[in-house]
Order: structure tokens, then C-alpha cells, then sequence
């Protein structure tokens, strides 16, 4: 599924830069590496799990903000994460919401195959935005 970060302009159409990013994983010993592709419609990007990802796809391309790439997830003895900072995966990302919406939206795809994957793992995705 995508995501939806809502709220992420404080008007409606208005613009911002992620400036931020965490990833958290509900289970420990993750180490790949994930990248969210962002963008200011809904996307149409294959969003089934387990399939190649398509994102991003050419119908998407006017609102195709970017992507962040973050570096391999780490394990803290409860969850897995990663996060990236300023001059890092492609932060700050500039971005403009379409017009008539204050939201974005965003589909994380893993970067490498790994094999201790349960069924049912939740992903938790922070953004920090400065807002225009």
C-alpha cells in the first residue's frame, strides 16, 4: 500500500522540505537498506508485497517528488532502524503539495533481499518537515 503523510503543509497546495527522515522496524536484526519514493498525488506504482516495485512509473511523473534513500537498518536489541540526516539519501527534498491538498505520499520499497522477514512486520516512517 502507499502511504499518506497527512498534514504535511500547514495550507492547503503549500510547499515544504522533508528535512528528516526515521524508519523504524517492529523487529530487530533488519539490515537492509529501504528507500521511500514520495510524491504529491496517489500514486500508481505496483504496490503489491513481495512484487518488484515499479515506482516510480512515467503516469507518475507530475507528481513525482523524489525519493530518500536511507542507509542499512540497525538493530537496538528491540526494533530495527535507520535514519537520515541533512546532505544524506537525498535530504532536504523540497517539495510542492498538489493543488487543493496538504498531503504527501509515499511507497517504501527494500533495496536488498533478506530472508528473516515475518509476516505482519509494521514499518514506522517519521518525516521531519520544514514548512513554507
Amino acid at each position: 500500500t502507499y502511504w499518506t503523510f497527512s498534514n504535511a503543509v500547514a495550507v492547503v497546495g503549500g510547499s515544504g522540505a522533508i528535512v528528516h527522515a526515521k524508519c523504524l522496524v517492529e523487529v530487530t536484526a533488519q539490515a537492509h537498506r529501504v528507500s521511500l519514493y514520495l510524491y504529491s498525488v496517489v500514486p500508481t506504482s505496483v504496490l503489491n508485497d513481495n512484487e518488484a516495485s515499479t515506482a516510480p512509473v512515467w503516469a507518475d511523473r507530475a507528481g513525482y517528488i523524489g525519493k530518500i534513500t536511507f542507509p542499512s537498518l540497525s538493530d537496538k536489541g528491540v526494533v530495527s532502524e535507520t535514519e537520515v540526516n541533512p546532505g544524506e539519501g537525498g535530504l532536504p527534498k523540497p517539495f510542492k503539495c498538489a493543488e487543493g491538498n496538504r498531503d504527501i505520499y509515499g511507497i517504501l520499497i527494500t533495496e536488498d533481499a533478506f530472508t528473516n522477514e515475518t509476516a505482519g512486520n509494521d514499518y514506522l516512517i517519521n518525516l521531519l518537515i520544514d514548512q513554507n
